[in-house]
């Protein structure tokens, strides 16, 4: 089944383009994860707070207050408007993983590394 309507998000042969869709994850949180670390320092629960609200918003698994949540966290942040999500939200399959794949870029950008272990 080819998807015509939502070219970025989809392969030709209708499947998601999964690459596509987390560089566009990648682009669209990460600076927002760089400039809040830049701007709030530890042992501020910054971090910890927006893994949260990533999370809860996924858990929600709705595109358009994902959407709006994120550009006002942007705004928050005083930092340009994040890339254009549209393309990744408007399919309800393509959205789920959108928001996962963003929820993942934030985890791995936010986690801190653990004590090293020796077996």
């Amino acid at each position: 089944m080819k998807n015509i309507f939502h070219p970025a998000a989809f392969l030709p042969n209708g499947e998601i383009d999964r690459q596509r869709v987390d560089r566009a994850a990648y682009k669209a949180m990460a600076p927002l994860v760089e400039g809040i670390s830049a701007a709030i320092k530890p042992p501020a629960p910054a971090m910890e707070w927006l893994r949260h609200t990533v999370n809860a918003l996924y858990n929600m698994g709705h595109p358009t207050e994902f959407s709006d949540a994120i550009k006002l966290l942007y705004a928050l942040a005083r930092q340009a408007a994040p890339p254009d999500m549209e393309p990744y939200l408007c399919h309800p399959t393509a959205a789920n993983y959108f928001i996962l794949s963003c929820l993942a870029v934030v985890e791995n950008m936010t986690e801190e590394p653990g004590p090293a272990s020796v077996d």
